[in-house]
């Protein structure tokens, strides 16, 4: 989740003890409160306000813990009393809320098939203060990837077709639809965080790491807490549990690529190839993601504009793509109709003064970069310059 920029929660197993009796494996967890909003976001604690899911209002209302909802429920009214298809509207409603993260927390939600959401377990915040915006905070999926038993398409349950109540936050979520940006931006995080962060390639790993941390102290843990109603009771049940989260994540991107077609009326999906003429030229940047490796494949929706970036190096300058038009521009919108290859070409600056202008912004500096003799370096003023980890913690330029 992390690269997901939505508030989440760290936290490491841990075996313990209470007056020297064994308790078995419990996780340490940092609690989504003032203790964790402040130091992660630097805000004021006398002005902030957080609020959470209300339970005993039949599921999808809230209740305060900080500050007061005023602020919040003005933002739901204005959503679901106004056309958000007029750009206006749309533009009032990102002056509230980071519509970004809120994107953001509805995919990977509906990614992960959280059976516990969104009426329950829903934590939301926003500094009070001027321009301060509402972001969603993650929590408590316990029910998902396939270990809860209710639901298999996420999207019936957001639609209320199958529950049979509603939630405020859902609400929201479908009356936005009505905006053509956001449904594109919802369709295009789906589509790069698929290919990315929820890749099969990228999951399993990390549900392995959980797995061999775990294993060795399992059968104590099983023999101080097995043979209850609530639990596992051998390292075969808790091995076919896990197995259940390996076939979650194996089938996951292929299942929910097939329900977003079905949902949002999308003819199918098609593959985009990316390139670059040489890797210490420059990237690409599609959508939300600056690529790291080249070539690079991925799966994109049909009908739905994706958004490709060259940006060049320090000393490098974007001279064209191949396999999309305009050639010359470094920012092209492209629709996909079928599978496409595209290369971003780039040319070494020599003996001319570099800039490294908005349009480049974020720029990472991957490794030392040198600015020769007679030449001049010019970073306009808004760009935001990112080193890697890679990159020489004592100097870059």
């Amino acid at each position: 989740m992390k690269d997901t920029g939505i508030d989440h929660q760290a936290y490491r197993p841990s075996v313990i003890y209470i007056n020297g009796v064994y308790w078995g494996i419990l996780n340490i967890r940092e609690k989504k409160n003032l203790d964790y909003l402040v130091p992660q976001h630097g805000i004021d604690p006398d002005n902030v306000e957080l609020l959470e899911d209300d339970y005993k209002t039949r599921f999808g209302g809230v209740r305060v813990r900080e500050g007061d909802s005023e602020h919040f429920f003005g933002m739901y009214n204005f959503i679901l009393d106004n056309n958000m298809s007029d750009p206006a509207n749309y533009d009032h409603v990102k002056s509230l809320m980071d519509v970004n993260n809120f994107i953001n927390y509805f995919v990977s939600q509906i990614y992960v098939l959280n059976q516990e959401w969104p009426w329950i377990n829903v934590k939301l915040w926003r500094p009070r203060t001027p321009g301060g915006r509402w972001r969603w905070m993650m929590f408590d999926v316990d029910s998902g990837m396939h270990i809860g038993p209710q639901y298999e398409n996420m999207f019936e349950l957001l639609t209320c077709r199958v529950c049979g109540w509603g939630s405020i936050h859902t609400d929201m979520f479908n009356k936005l639809q009505e905006n053509q940006n956001f449904r594109n931006d919802v369709l295009n995080r789906f589509s790069d965080y698929l290919n990315t962060i929820f890749s099969v390639e990228t999951v399993l790993p990390v549900i392995e790491k959980i797995k061999n941390t775990l294993e060795p102290e399992m059968p104590n843990h099983l023999a101080r807490w097995g043979y209850d109603i609530h639990t596992l009771d051998t390292m075969d049940e808790w091995y076919a549990a896990v197995d259940t989260v390996i076939s979650f994540a194996e089938r996951r991107p292929a299942i929910l690529r097939g329900e977003i077609i079905e949902e949002f009326n999308l003819s199918g999906t098609a593959a985009i190839n990316l390139d670059v003429s040489s890797s210490e030229a420059g990237k690409i940047k599609i959508n939300t993601l600056v690529l790291e490796n080249y070539p690079w494949d991925g799966i994109y929706f049909r009908g739905v504009p994706v958004q490709l970036t060259a940006l060049p190096n320090l000393g490098y300058r974007f001279v064209g793509w191949t396999g999309v038009q305009p050639e010359d521009t470094s920012s092209v919108e492209v629709v996909l109709t079928d599978s496409l290859s595209v290369t971003a070409v780039f040319e070494k600056i020599v003996g001319e003064d570099i800039v490294i202008d908005i349009s480049q912004s974020p720029y990472k500096i991957e490794s030392d970069q040198t600015v020769l003799s007679g030449t001049s370096l010019t970073v306009e003023a808004g760009v935001e310059l990112i080193k890697s980890e890679n990159s020489n913690r004592e100097g870059n330029l």
